[in-house]
């Protein structure tokens, strides 16, 4: 559940897996909202879809797969939030998607979405407190998303994974929030395309072990993560292969911590604390006949990354980064036939130990981006790319290896 689908839910509600429990009205005040969840089983969702002959104009096939272990949201709208919430997934989770098709006319997707730990905590009004912890010391989390077709207007195969993930939004108020990310087992993401022709083309897939995005909209926010990965992989592939393609893209992200901040209209504070041990590779590659506008493979491993932005308003950040766990990111383009032209290839690779970003728009006034990061990288970097095409309008290669990255941004909108 995104928080802009969270709108439209009366006062305070938690939800657990699928059990929806309902607060009184004084409960959305000041009174805590406690969640505790301890997962020791495995999940599994499987989907498979077979659609043989053509669908009717305007139709289309799909299949998508959710597997979570432990999952809960929390909403207030009229005023603050106070919750405090206790996650633990010891088991394993899987998730396949599988979809086959002949002439899929208008849609062809296939999505798998797989989630030790999954938390979002949303409120409008008041001044809330958020305190999440989510410790993943099981299984490893694995999302497959396949797609076999003959035809079809447009494709989109993607998959994710996540061992902890958790998500906060700040409206008119305050917010401070501490979220604990911990975890030991691996995650994985794969992503694989086989289509004779199709118009857009989407195959993605990412892997992150520990996952925090917050947003704040006219709220001063004073937000402080901690990530520790141990696992021993973050792996994230895309295999695209296509006969014919109109601006078709294979790309593939993999990371071990993660942190963004997107305020405007409000003072920011983000202090980050990010520990990965963990080997991270993404690998994306894309086989095309022919194609027209524009053929992509991108891969991007990170080993921690933080990234916090403000409109309007300072943004203070205190960012400390330990990477010892070896990145790579390798990418592969192959297309073109003999005689016939087709479009632009592009590929790009990135890896890195650790990002850290800090941007602000002062947009009318003196608001500014500062504070301190402190970044140390003991890892092997890899970035590899290997095109080949045949008849192409133009190819593109890039491939940016870096240890440690750090930036503050300060700039004034233009009108």
């Amino acid at each position: 559940m995104s928080p802009a689908s969270l709108k439209s839910v009366p006062r305070v509600l938690i939800f657990v897996g699928f059990v929806a429990l309902c607060a009184a009205s004084a409960f959305a005040q000041t009174a805590p909202t406690n969640n505790d969840q301890l997962q020791f089983g495995d999940v599994f969702a499987n989907m498979t879809v077979d659609m043989r002959g053509s669908t009717q104009t305007g139709g289309g096939a799909s299949a998508s797969a959710t597997a979570i272990g432990n999952t809960a949201s929390a909403a207030s709208l009229t005023g603050p939030l106070a919750l405090r919430s206790r996650q633990t997934f010891s088991g394993a989770a899987f998730g396949t998607a599988t979809l086959t098709a002949d002439d899929a006319c208008c849609y062809a997707v296939a999505v798998a979405n797989v989630q030790g730990n999954a938390l979002e905590a949303q409120h409008d009004g008041g001044t809330s407190t958020i305190d999440a912890q989510q410790l993943a010391d099981g299984g490893d989390v694995s999302a497959f998303a396949q797609a076999n077709i003959r035809n079809s207007s447009q494709l989109s195969v993607a998959a994710t994974s996540a061992l902890n993930n958790a998500a906060t939004s700040s409206h008119n108020g305050e917010m401070d929030t501490n979220v604990d990310q911990n975890a030991g087992a691996s995650a994985y993401a794969r992503a694989d395309s086989d289509a004779c022709c199709s118009g857009l083309t989407v195959a993605s897939a990412g892997a992150s072990i520990n996952a925090y995005s917050g947003e704040a909209r006219t709220s001063t926010t004073r937000t402080t993560i901690t990530q520790t990965s141990t696992g021993a992989t973050s792996r994230a592939e895309v295999d695209a292969f296509q006969m014919t393609a109109i601006d078709a893209t294979a790309a593939a992200s993999a990371s071990g911590n993660s942190a963004t901040l997107d305020s405007q209209w409000g003072y920011a504070e983000l202090h980050a604390d990010q520990d990965n041990r963990t080997e991270i590779a993404a690998d994306a590659r894309l086989q095309l006949g022919s194609w027209t506008g524009t053929g992509t493979a991108s891969a991007y491993g990170v080993g921690n990354a933080v990234l916090a932005t403000n409109v309007g308003s300072d943004l203070n950040v205190d960012i400390n980064q330990i990477n010892t766990g070896g990145v790579s990111a390798s990418a592969m383009f192959t297309g073109g036939t003999t005689g016939t032209d087709s479009g632009l290839a592009v590929l790009s690779t990135a890896a890195i130990g650790n990002a850290a970003t800090a941007w602000v728009c002062s947009a009318c006034g003196s608001a500014s981006a500062y504070g301190s990061v402190n970044q140390t990288n003991g890892a092997t970097i890899t970035a590899t790319g290997t095109m080949s095409t045949t008849g192409a309008l133009g190819s593109v290669g890039a491939a940016s290896a870096i240890g440690n990255s750090a930036s503050f941004v300060s700039t004034t909108r233009q009108n």
